[in-house]
């Protein structure tokens, strides 16, 4: 046997006593936790929890950070929260090459409160939210994150998307705040009808504003 053969030989026979292990290690889960109140010390029933697994794509020269699937849940009435364990479609070997620096990103969203800037472990703290009527549309655009570009992942975001919008539309006054709040209405339509049609309506209405 050639030594090209037996080491390829090797190479499978090394692939497949790490296999299991790299599957495992590479599947996440479950993510689990709390979301409090930090003044209060109160659990925040009904928060939405996002969970986002994230790795750095490794591209020869260069890498970026990338969102290859995420979850949403809601808090039970003790601020509890629990996303079962998630397995990639990726084959194991191709994340061991190609991402590293995996990472489970968790934030939580509830009405008129923000995230605090420290969490205790396994706990998602949130205070209530102190500012104008802008400066809250504008922090609801940032807590409306985005994740892979496979309409069957992000999909999962539209539980978010329309809690963002509800909570928008109900403070927006003025026709600035009004136009503000139509972008959470786009979030959700670009997933629902597609990029092109959200992109139409949000005109259409942003139209009837100005009027």
């Amino acid at each position: 046997m050639s030594f090209l053969v037996r080491n390829i030989w090797r190479a499978i026979s090394v692939l497949a006593l790490l296999w299991p292990l790299l599957s495992c290690a590479a599947s996440g889960g479950p993510v689990e936790g709390m979301v409090v109140d930090e003044e209060t010390g109160k659990p925040i029933e009904g928060a939405i929890v996002v969970a986002r697994w994230t790795a750095q794509l490794n591209q020869i020269a260069d890498s970026s950070t990338i969102c290859y699937h995420v979850e949403t849940t809601t808090t039970d009435s003790e601020g509890r929260y629990r996303i079962e364990r998630w397995r990639s479609d990726h084959p194991p070997m191709f994340q061991q090459l190609f991402m590293f620096d995996r990472e489970v990103y968790v934030t939580a969203y509830a009405d008129g409160y923000r995230m605090a800037d420290r969490h205790p472990k396994d706990k998602k703290m949130m205070i209530p939210f102190v500012g104008s009527t802008v400066e809250r549309l504008k922090y609801l655009s940032l807590i409306a994150v985005s994740c892979s570009h496979k309409k069957k992942v992000e999909v999962k975001l539209l539980p978010l998307y329309k809690a963002l919008y509800d909570e928008a539309s109900d403070i927006a006054k003025t026709p600035e705040e009004k136009r503000m709040a139509l972008y959470r209405l786009r979030d959700i339509e670009r997933l629902e009808l597609g990029s092109e049609q959200a992109w139409e309506k949000y005109r259409e209405r942003e139209k009837k504003i100005d009027q």
